[in-house]
């Protein structure tokens, strides 16, 4: 896993080569380097999950523990303009990694079908915090069915989300409910992060479950207010136990 093209915002080059040198040189120094140098990894462009991947593969199960955070993303520098699209990256989203806590997509195009998302992706199976920032969806749905099949997660931000059908009735948004309950998903949701582009929606405060113990709301190109923003997502009434915070008024 060394090789794998990193942004990495822990380390120093400088760092890294200190790490790989302790974990080579002395026994008794290599899990914690190996720790250190494996627990976060960002994937920027296809070749680096490939690479990944295939060092995952290989690599002894101690090694592929130390890995807690993903991010993947798509590095303009490193292939040009464009989107990393997870349809096209399946091999990573089936790979397990029993450890993996927390995953980060950035400018991902998430065109999962419904099928493959809710019979269980390995790499959501032991998640608790999930980030998409600037991701492009085909409709709602397809975004909650990727918060819904991370089972344990704990913690969901949303921002700059974009929506093929960004058309949502006060049908389709019942349904989103019937769905959520169906589906089993966000029963241990506590931290909610969304921007008032999504809360100006008709989407239904209860498909992220009714665990909420924190919402923040931070704003979007629509400049709606906290208290608008709660009341399209049907939690005006917060309980006590919710700490609210965002978007002003």
């Amino acid at each position: 896993m060394d090789a794998i093209p990193r942004s990495d915002t822990f380390l120093t080059p400088d760092e890294h080569e200190t790490l790989l040198a302790c974990a080579d040189v002395c026994p008794a120094w290599r899990i914690r380097a190996n720790a250190i140098i494996n627990r976060d990894m960002d994937l920027m462009s296809r070749r680096a999950v490939a690479l990944f991947v295939s060092a995952v593969r290989n690599a002894s199960p101690d090694r592929v523990g130390f890995i807690k955070s993903l991010f993947l993303s798509r590095d303009c520098s490193i292939e040009g303009l464009g989107q990393m699209i997870l349809s096209r990256v399946m091999d990573l989203l089936m790979t397990p990694l029993p450890r993996l806590y927390d995953l980060s997509l950035h400018n991902c195009t998430v065109d999962l079908g419904p099928r493959i998302l809710r019979m269980g992706l390995p790499l959501f199976a032991s998640l608790t915090s999930l980030a998409c920032t600037g991701c492009d969806f085909d409709t709602y749905r397809t975004m909650l069915d990727v918060v819904w099949s991370c089972r344990g997660l704990k913690k969901l931000l949303l921002e700059r989300c974009r929506f093929r059908d960004d058309h949502l009735t006060a049908e389709n948004a019942a349904r989103l409910s019937a769905a959520q309950r169906n589906s089993r998903g966000c029963r241990n949701l506590e931290m909610l992060t969304v921007d008032t582009n999504l809360t100006a929606t008709a989407l239904p405060g209860d498909v992220f479950g009714s665990s909420l113990t924190s919402l923040k709301l931070s704003v979007g190109h629509g400049e709606l207010t906290t208290q608008t923003s709660m009341e399209n997502l049907g939690v005006a009434n917060a309980p006590p136990k919710m700490r609210l915070s965002g978007a002003g008024g």
